[in-house]
Formats: structure tokens, C-alpha cells, sequence
């Protein structure tokens, strides 16, 4: 996320490295100047509230599921005086199984 509120996003790279430099590049492109990671998950699911108002803070969240992160993502949006949120960006990453 850059501070003029552009974004980039990854979902399901190889590495979390692979995945904050495909972000970056993403948000550079949409011709944000300081792109920087802002958060970065695995075997879990983000969400990203916006207030409808534009005022307040937007809140971006990780959690197990789905359902549970834009949950999340709205109460805290709402939290900072947003009054009325919506979710704008949710992912969930796939599972990543490893044989012991």
C-alpha cells in the first residue's frame, strides 16, 4: 500500500518474498511512488475494509477464514469512526500441506 491508498496485491506465490515483490510491483504500476508491504499471510485470509463515508480508517485484517476476516475487517473500520464499511479486497491463501 502506498500512502496515496493505491495497492498491490499476491495471492498464492511461492515464497512470501515472491509474493511482497509481485505486490510491490503491482502497486508501482498503478503509479504509486512508495509502495511498501503493509502485510503478508499463509494458510489464513486477508480482508481490506474501506469506510463508504471516506471517513475514518480503513482496516485490514488476517484471519482463518473467510467469513471471519471481513468480519473483522468491517467492526475494526467501524471502530476508528467509519461509521458504515464494506470489504474491498478479501484473499485466502491455499493451504500448503507438508509430509513429516
Amino acid at each position: 500500500m502506498a500512502t496515496s491508498n493505491l495497492v498491490g496485491t499476491a495471492a498464492n506465490e511461492s515464497s512470501e518474498r515472491r509474493a511482497v515483490d509481485v505486490a510491490i510491483k503491482k502497486c508501482a504500476a498503478e503509479g504509486a511512488k512508495d509502495c511498501k508491504s503493509s502485510v503478508t499471510y499463509y494458510n489464513q485470509c486477508v480482508a481490506f475494509a474501506v469506510p463508504s463515508s471516506g471517513k475514518g480508517q480503513g482496516s485490514l485484517d488476517t484471519a482463518v477464514d473467510a467469513e471471519t476476516v471481513a468480519g473483522n475487517a468491517i467492526g475494526h473500520c467501524r471502530d476508528t469512526g467509519g461509521g458504515k464499511c464494506a470489504v474491498v479486497y478479501s484473499e485466502c491463501s491455499l493451504p500448503v500441506f507438508r509430509k513429516y
